[in-house]
């Protein structure tokens, strides 16, 4: 039975489609499908109800998840552990946070091909929460998110960074944007979903604010635009604001007191994976402290 036919069975489990777990596991439609194939011939049961559109998963091939889950990560560590001296060797599925994307993922990608040439890296971007249990199901062998603010049975999370969050507002206002501003105000703002989102409900209920929340976005680069077009006030990670994008912006601190939001490190508690997750961890963190010094 191949690792790679359960990593599809798998990935189709978690995401209702063939077509999704084709792009999860790098492969085209069409291997997809024979590989299933493949696979219900050498169990001799059919692990799809094919009348359904997209095809459902029958009870056999439910039964199978949760051992195929546990064969899988056997595998992995089996792999881990014959490549004890180059940890980052082999594969690893890293899932993000876009916002991390702009700053600090493309100095630790080039930390990785440099120091670990054998590595294959994947990203995938995702809200934290949608991040958080991929990696608690085994999909992901890791994760940077947004830190919530409970610790999560099975997880083990490390703060790589903390950033201030800002208020923003377009480059030409008569003056610095402030809370009490946001009372009324057209508010472009992130998704109450993401792990920002729920930091700034958390500000906006502690100061009893109310702003004219006329949009709910989530990604920076659209609240970015709709802020520099003049369309409303907004609150993102300082970080956000390159140099190039500066002069398109005012900002200001979110009241007396700076807020802020930490960037965590993920893992499944799993002794087995110290090795890999501690190198990917350091390399986190260096390219974190290198863009900082930019």
């Amino acid at each position: 039975m191949s690792i790679k036919h359960l990593r599809t069975l798998v990935a189709i489990s978690d995401h209702k489609s063939f077509v999704a777990a084709a792009r999860r596991v790098n492969v085209t439609l069409s291997a997809v499908s024979m590989q299933m194939k493949a696979l219900e011939e050498e169990l001799d049961v059919a692990l799809f109800d094919r009348s359904r559109r997209p095809p459902t998963l029958t009870p056999a091939a439910t039964r199978l998840i949760d051992p195929a889950r546990e064969l899988i990560a056997r595998y992995e560590a089996l792999t881990r552990l014959a490549q004890a001296d180059t940890p980052l060797s082999g594969r690893l599925l890293l899932g993000v946070i876009s916002t991390a994307t702009i700053r600090l993922m493309p100095k630790a990608l080039e930390l990785i091909a440099h120091d670990y040439p054998t590595a294959q890296v994947r990203i995938e971007t995702a809200l934290s929460d949608d991040l958080l249990e991929n990696v608690r199901n085994g999909s992901f062998d890791a994760a940077l998110v947004t830190r919530p603010s409970d610790a999560l049975a099975g997880l083990r999370m490390t703060t790589v960074y903390r950033e201030r969050l800002v208020l923003i507002a377009r480059h030409d206002v008569e003056q610095p944007p402030q809370l009490s501003h946001l009372h009324g105000a057209p508010f472009i703002r992130f998704v109450r979903r993401t792990g920002i989102g729920r930091i700034i409900d958390s500000l906006l209920v502690t100061r009893k604010i109310q702003p004219d929340e006329i949009m709910e976005i989530d990604t920076l680069e659209g609240i970015l635009s709709m802020v520099a077009n003049g369309l409303g006030i907004s609150i993102v990670p300082e970080s956000s604001i390159s140099a190039e994008l500066a002069d398109q912006f005012v900002i200001a601190q979110c009241g007396d007191e700076p807020v802020f939001r930490d960037v965590a490190f993920v893992t499944r508690d799993r002794v087995d994976t110290a090795a890999l997750h501690k190198a990917l961890l350091e390399i986190l963190v260096a390219s974190n402290t290198q863009s900082m010094a930019r």
